[in-house]
């Protein structure tokens, strides 16, 4: 989330947290939006960071397609929210430079996102974690022309040498 609202002590270590404006019922795939917004205005790699904290969360959060597909468009909400949010306040508090902290990170995440097909990134996203475990496997220890199929994916549970026991 925003390291502007994690408090630290004497030491350096996070003592507590303040802002729980969005601490709220709601989707839970807004959860990880909120944070893939965060993650993306401070990356190089915006794309590939809040991809891996969407593996992350995915894996304790239960998403399903429709919400996989929506979260990048949830993301650029939350940045037009943020930045409306942002320019109505600075009117009435001009002084306080917090409310304008991650407006210029904001935008150039939105510019950024603006020129990406969405749906199409996240078709690939989907493509490449559903085989990654294989792809990795192959590239590092298998030959390259070596390819397996089954009709569904399997799940390796145990393995010695060359004996795998798995689940279909």
């Amino acid at each position: 989330g925003n390291m502007n609202n994690i408090l630290l002590d004497e030491h350096g270590e996070a003592s507590g947290i303040i802002d729980f404006g969005d601490m709220v019922h709601s989707f839970t795939v807004l959860e990880a939006a909120v944070c893939m917004s965060y993650l993306g205005q401070n990356s190089t790699n915006c794309l590939n960071d809040m991809f891996l904290f969407l593996k992350g969360f995915r894996s304790k959060f239960k998403l399903n397609q429709e919400e996989i597909y929506s979260a990048l468009y949830m993301v650029t909400v939350r940045l037009c929210i943020s930045l409306s949010i942002a320019s109505w306040r600075k009117r009435l508090y001009p002084t306080n430079k917090y409310l304008t902290i991650s407006e210029d990170s904001s935008w150039k995440l939105l510019e950024v996102l603006k020129h990406v097909n969405l749906s199409r990134v996240v078709d690939e996203y989907l493509r490449n974690d559903k085989y990654s475990w294989f792809n990795k496997l192959k590239k590092n220890f298998l030959f390259p022309s070596l390819y397996l199929s089954f009709k569904n994916l399997i799940y390796l549970t145990h393995g010695l040498s060359q004996y795998l026991l798995y689940i279909l």
